[in-house]
């Protein structure tokens, strides 16, 4: 029954959103704004969804740094301590979903959308994610081998730079709508496939569940091991969801009435589906709890979507404070223009930290806190460098060449 629920909550989701970017309501001349107009009126950027993807990348960070810290550390549901428990939930829901969701939203934004373009821009993710590999694990780990000669090192070079991420399943994703786009598949077509897809890659069982180096091939599609985090089939419904989100959002013409409407349709979806989680023995906590997070399935997506309402209506209130100031405002934007940048930043950091094996953290404390706060802020401001050069030398070739 949950099963099915999840099923036809998520498909009715999807209809949803299609059937509202189809409805064609006017705006009547001086009279109350409707929510949803009949062309788009909401173009330009989205100040609550660059704050979700910078927020997201924060939660990251700090759901990273947790793992290094307290990798041999087994935290069973019902277990974890209140602070895990916290890092698992926003470095789970609030994490990786948001970001994708944020990313189908910025694929309907984006002035180039023409098929080739999208996947030249798939392989390019894919390229950078075997370069990120490289550098936060198989360099270091070589380094380590010939300093320390230390022979399962060799193996785990390997095993680095083939492993999946976030990247390779965004590079697949951008693959994925340039076929959609190529096609020129209907949003229903599009809303169906990423729903059957979610069902067949929840039901296949995994062909190496024990992080065979085999796994990583058919981990780009279907969950096979922590190997193999991010594959196609069950996260697309995310990005899915996003771009027909954002084909709704821009029609809106009253956001602060829309988001009213979108909180309270999260707060009964997710307080009435936990609800009959919770009566079904479902331990919430096991959803998004270590390696839960990354099978996902029907139950897992529909309860990660009504949060999903929840907290990107929650952010666009508090984006109406935060746009007041300047700084802030810069700040998201510029975050938000570099968000990949800062991933790959942030895991390199991380990954020659926990090579050099700095990350000894015995309780939550000062030292947990203050790695995450001096990671986020170098990387950042590593980043913040990296773009400002970038620009000098552009200013300087357009200088010569004028």
């Amino acid at each position: 029954m949950v099963l099915l629920t999840g099923i036809f909550g998520i498909l009715a989701v999807l209809m949803l959103l299609r059937y509202m970017t189809n409805r064609m309501s006017t705006i009547p001349e001086g009279g109350v704004r409707q929510v949803i107009a009949s062309g788009n009126v909401n173009t330009g950027r989205q100040f609550e969804i660059d704050i979700a993807k910078v927020v997201s990348i924060v939660w990251m960070v700090l759901v990273h740094v947790d793992e290094e810290c307290y990798s041999g550390i087994e935290f069973a549901p019902g277990l974890e301590t209140g602070i895990n428990l916290f890092i698992e939930f926003v470095g789970g829901p609030l994490a990786a979903p948001i970001f994708m969701i944020a990313m189908g939203i910025g694929m309907v934004y984006s002035k180039k959308q023409e098929p080739k373009i999208n996947a030249a821009r798939g392989v390019k993710l894919i390229g950078q994610g075997y370069l990120l590999n490289i550098a936060r694990g198989t360099i270091p780990c070589l380094l380590f081998f010939v300093l320390h000669g230390t022979q399962r090192l060799l193996p785990k070079s390997l095993e680095e730079l083939l492993c999946l991420d976030i990247l390779h399943f965004a590079g697949l994703v951008f693959l994925f709508f340039a076929l959609v786009k190529y096609f020129k598949l209907d949003d229903l077509t599009l809303a169906l496939a990423a729903l059957l897809l979610l069902v067949i890659g929840a039901t296949v069982n995994p062909i190496y569940p024990n992080e065979e180096l085999a796994s990583v091939w058919i981990g780009y599609f279907t969950y096979q091991n922590p190997l193999t985090p991010f594959p196609l089939f069950v996260w697309l419904i995310y990005p899915v969801t996003g771009y027909l989100f954002g084909k709704v959002l821009m029609r809106v013409a009253s956001k602060a009435k829309f988001y009213i409407g979108l909180l309270i349709c999260g707060l009964v979806l997710f307080g009435g589906f936990s609800s009959l989680l919770l009566a079904s023995g479902y331990e919430l906590s096991g959803l998004f709890i270590n390696e839960n997070m990354y099978s996902q399935g029907p139950v897992k997506v529909f309860w990660i979507l009504s949060i999903a309402a929840i907290w990107f209506s929650v952010l666009y209130f508090i984006s109406l404070l935060l746009n007041k100031l300047e700084f802030v405002n810069k700040l998201v934007a510029f975050m938000s223009r570099k968000i990949n940048a800062i991933f790959i930043t942030q895991w390199i950091l991380i990954g020659w930290m926990t090579w050099g094996e700095y990350f000894d953290c015995a309780v939550y404390g000062f030292k947990f806190l203050f790695y995450f706060v001096a990671i986020t802020v170098l990387t950042v401001v590593l980043v913040y460098f990296e773009d400002r050069l970038k620009a000098r030398i552009k200013e300087r070739k357009q200088a010569q060449t004028s």
